[in-house]
């Protein structure tokens, strides 16, 4: 109840309930190499929305994963984080 009254838990709030808008104006203005690691099934974030950083940010880099729903991470542990800390080494 307290997070309730706190006015910057409220904005957040309405902010992550707010309807998606359109952002692909501003991912042509990403300079900087990109991973984004996707899981096909995700229902929370549709690969298409992946699919439109692939196209939109001009050095990015999208691993999919089958099988795989919004918790990539977790479900494809190993290979998440091995491509992750590569992708990481090479910018290094």
């Amino acid at each position: 109840m307290q997070a309730a009254r706190n006015q910057s838990h409220r904005s957040a709030a309405a902010r992550c309930t707010a309807p998606w808008c359109d952002q692909a104006a501003q991912f042509a203005r990403v300079r900087t190499k990109t991973l984004g690691i996707w899981g096909r099934e995700d229902r929370v974030n549709p690969l298409e929305i992946g699919l439109q950083l692939l196209r939109d940010i001009p050095d990015c880099r999208l691993l999919v994963f089958r099988e795989c729903g919004h918790w990539a991470q977790i479900e494809h542990a190993t290979e998440f984080n091995r491509t992750a800390l590569e992708f990481l080494a090479a910018a290094a």
